[in-house]
């Protein structure tokens, strides 16, 4: 039997991702791997299994999915409370029980497999924690100096990672480069984010600056715009679901699932969204960039 590799995908131990060990170096782009899972008094409510094995003669289901990312695809039979995963290419493969909340994802070792498996691995993961409450989001997110985490959603190319790593250089503080969970909370702050187990990036050489979680503060669709200056809009509806799903398509996927903060999202969950337009004033100048920011209302969602 094989090495195995964990990671508690949330910080109170109720999702744990396992891996063979030997595919430490394509899942590890994805999630930040480590040997042993720490130790934890209850066992994980979901798991999310991946394992490297030949896929000859898996074939993906013929009926159109419920839900395509890229040539990945998801079936999803809500009225069974169970999922099957898909690869037009056929290197990957999965399956997903929502009802015991376990999910098994298989692949093979092909050229190419890693963006379709990180996909694959994505909605799995969105599935489960949909089923725990929890919302998994494509975003980056920063905390400002009031305190909240802001959100930075854009689609390919708008700046997300650069976005969060010039806030951090004018000393606002980094949350997450790319993927968050949020989670709803008992406390006066309803909605936290978390950040996502990730690699460290080269050059960072800020540790302190970094924080676990961070109450929700709003959200900001990033979108590059080169030919005028950097532009921050407020949008009149303020729907957080709106902003956030075109990066994160699966938070409307579940329908019978939807609980917790999922179920916020769909139904109003009230906080501010700005369209923020980067113009090339910003571009290389944190201290441009944080003027330009500071017009958001403070504490909004604390």
């Amino acid at each position: 039997m094989s090495e195995r590799l964990q990671q508690f995908l949330m910080s109170d131990g109720a999702f744990l991702l396992d891996v063979d060990a030997r595919l430490d170096w394509l899942v590890s782009p994805w999630v930040a791997l480590r040997p042993a899972a720490p130790p934890n008094l209850d066992p994980p409510a979901a798991r999310l299994y991946l394992h490297e094995a030949s896929l000859l003669g898996v074939e993906v289901p013929r009926t159109p999915p419920t839900l395509r990312v890229g040539t990945v695809g998801v079936w999803l039979r809500q009225d069974a409370g169970r999922a099957v995963l898909g690869a037009t290419e056929q290197d990957c493969a999965g399956a997903a029980d929502l009802d015991v909340l376990q999910a098994t994802v298989v692949t093979g070792v092909t050229s190419g497999v890693a963006p379709r498996l990180h996909a694959m691995l994505t909605l799995a993961s969105a599935m489960l924690l949909g089923r725990l409450g929890r919302a998994l989001v494509n975003a980056g997110a920063v905390v400002g100096p009031g305190g909240g985490a802001w959100l930075l959603s854009g689609g390919e190319g708008a700046g997300t990672a650069t976005t969060v790593r010039s806030l951090v250089a004018a000393d606002w503080r980094y949350l997450a480069a790319g993927r968050v969970i949020l989670r709803h909370n008992g406390s006066r702050h309803p909605v936290i984010v978390e950040g996502w187990p990730e690699m460290p990036s080269e050059g960072d050489e800020r540790p302190e600056a970094r924080v676990a979680s961070a109450p929700f503060a709003g959200v900001l669709v990033l979108r590059q715009v080169p030919e005028k200056p950097t532009a921050l809009l407020r949008r009149a509806e303020g729907d957080v679901l709106a902003a956030l799903a075109p990066a994160s398509p699966w938070l409307r996927l579940d329908q019978s699932g939807a609980a917790g903060v999922v179920r916020a999202l769909r139904f109003g969950l009230q906080a501010p969204v700005f369209d923020l337009h980067l113009g090339l004033d910003t571009y290389a100048s944190p201290e441009r960039l944080a003027d330009v920011l500071a017009a958001l209302p403070e504490d909004a969602a604390l």
